[in-house]
């Protein structure tokens, strides 16, 4: 349908409509959001001192009416101080001064220096996150990564191990996964490149489509150009009954 003839308020309710249909189209509560923030907090941690960041969302969190104790365990889960230094932080930037509250991580940005020192480390790693991201069994983590480097690193320095503590942690390797150009899976966390999936997801994709285009008829399709209709199939439709394991991964 047109426009025409529609009152500015009509024009500005579908307006509206269609910005809800775009805010909503990403599912905020789904588990692999915070992961998304938490990777997004570790690297702005690299370039202001964590004491900001986690400050600037304490305080958005309690504009908004959201209690210190629902804020506690996000806080956490994302790698950010907790709700009372926070707190801490906050009644002294409000009650004292900004630059007491600035004064004490002057210098610019924190720059993560270790692929600087072992750049040999980096390729070994970039080696190591392709390879795991293209396994078919799916187990590769950001874990398994930081324990790797932890090896590597060990064994490159002959250094001995004293305690359970990585050199590089695991929301660094998170961050280094998403640097050397793979992508999460947005239902089970696991890390993959594109162009690059697991044979399996390939093959199950190449089924699906190959499938589709051998039966187009079967299915209702609508035309292309500017005015697209509906095609009804000749025949009785097909009802296609399809399993989403991954984020592409299609079982016919």
């Amino acid at each position: 349908p047109t426009n025409e003839g529609r009152s500015p308020t009509e024009l500005a309710a579908m307006s509206l409509l269609d910005i809800d249909k775009e805010m909503n189209r990403i599912d905020f509560n789904d588990d692999s959001i915070l992961t998304d923030i938490a990777d997004l907090f570790a690297y702005c941690s690299t370039q202001v001192h964590t004491k900001f960041v986690t400050t600037l969302l304490y305080m958005a969190l309690r504009r908004l009416g959201v209690t210190w104790r629902k804020i506690e365990p996000f806080l956490k889960a994302i790698g950010a101080m907790t709700a009372e230094t926070a707190h801490k932080w906050v009644d002294v930037l409000i009650n004292e001064d900004f630059d007491v509250f600035t004064n004490e991580y002057r210098g610019g940005k924190r720059s993560d220096s270790f692929y600087d020192t072992f750049p040999d480390l980096e390729v070994e790693a970039r080696q190591y996150v392709l390879e795991g991201c293209t396994r078919k069994d799916s187990s590769f983590t950001a874990e398994k990564l930081a324990r790797f480097i932890d090896k590597r690193f060990y064994e490159v320095t002959n250094i001995k191990k004293v305690d359970d503590t990585l050199v590089r942690s695991v929301e660094s390797c998170r961050l280094d996964i998403r640097r050397f150009g793979a992508k999460y899976e947005s239902n089970t966390g696991r890390p993959y490149f594109l162009g690059h999936e697991r044979e399996d997801v390939v093959e199950h994709r190449e089924d699906f489509v190959k499938y589709f285009l051998k039966h187009e008829s079967d299915f209702y399709t609508f035309t292309d150009g500017d005015s697209p209709k509906w095609t009804i199939p000749a025949q009785n439709p097909t009802i296609l009954i399809c399993e989403q394991i991954g984020k592409t991964r299609l079982s016919i």
